[in-house]
């Protein structure tokens, strides 16, 4: 598919060069979803752990000794509820039939989208960087 998101003409559809669409979500439409948000985690926590102890008595005398070793690489991205594509909704609110207020949303999704105007926008985190 590669950026098909910059192709049809979505500016910065594809950031940081990630292939794929981002989810474009119609509502009132005969159009349905399509594309992906790419909700991309990678939870890679590891913990090492060692430790000891030992106490020697002799006569009235005790002597203690100890350590501790403990490494913890954590490697966590998560690239958020938008995800790193991230999402443009579309509801028809601005192809309403009539222009009152509170807004009904009767209008057609796919259409809101011709126009390019979308009610919401989200995108994550797209760096692949750690936390």
């Amino acid at each position: 598919m590669g950026q098909f998101g910059n192709t049809i003409g979505i500016g910065n559809g594809n950031p940081s060069g990630l292939d794929g669409l981002l989810g474009l979500n119609f509502s009132n439409s005969a159009l349905s979803n399509l594309g992906t948000q790419e909700s991309t985690t990678s939870f890679d926590d590891k913990v090492w752990q060692f430790e000891d102890a030992v106490s020697w008595t002799r006569g009235r005398h005790t002597l203690k000794f100890g350590g501790q070793y403990w490494r913890n690489v954590i490697k966590t991205f998560y690239a958020g509820n938008n995800g790193e594509l991230g999402l443009m909704d579309f509801d028809g609110r601005f192809t309403n039939a009539s222009a009152t207020v509170p807004v009904t949303n009767t209008g057609d999704g796919g259409a809101d989208f011709v126009l390019g105007l979308p009610f919401q926008i989200g995108r994550g985190v797209s760096t692949g960087k750690t936390w």
